[in-house]
């Protein structure tokens, strides 16, 4: 039985980024994973995937993504995400605040051959600089 691809969004976000499991990443993440944000595209291997996914989890050693509305249409799944987190490390060049934030974020991923190929991220990095308090507007 093949996993369908929003039990494997699921996946993703549940054990690699909420449990800090990365024995499947590499049954989830395609060799030619490719991230899209405010900062242009990124080509990444399957290490620069983890290593930047434990750069996260080192900054919110706490951090849980809540999946909100999710919806499947082809190759694509579209992911509305709340992510929770206390900044106890440091965050490219942030150090540890040790405030606590919620963030909401918009993914939609692209799958080939049962794997993510791709994810436009869209994410409240305002919202966090604010939270963080690096920022006031």
């Amino acid at each position: 039985m093949s996993t369908s691809h929003t039990e494997l969004i699921r996946i993703y976000f549940d054990e690699v980024h909420n449990n800090a499991n990365f024995d499947q990443i590499g049954e989830i993440i395609h060799p030619k994973f490719v991230i899209h944000h405010a900062g242009g595209e990124e080509y990444m291997t399957l290490e620069q995937a983890i290593e930047m996914t434990k750069m996260y989890l080192s900054a919110f050693p706490d951090l849980h993504f809540q999946l909100g509305q999710v919806i499947e249409e082809a190759d694509k799944v579209v992911v509305q995400t709340t992510f929770t987190g206390t900044h106890k490390g440091q965050m490219l060049n942030i150090p540890a605040t040790g405030k606590s934030v919620v963030i909401q974020n918009v993914h939609i991923f692209r799958l080939e051959n049962g794997k993510i190929a791709e994810v436009w991220l869209h994410r409240d990095d305002l919202g966090l600089m604010k939270q963080l308090g690096v920022i006031s507007v």
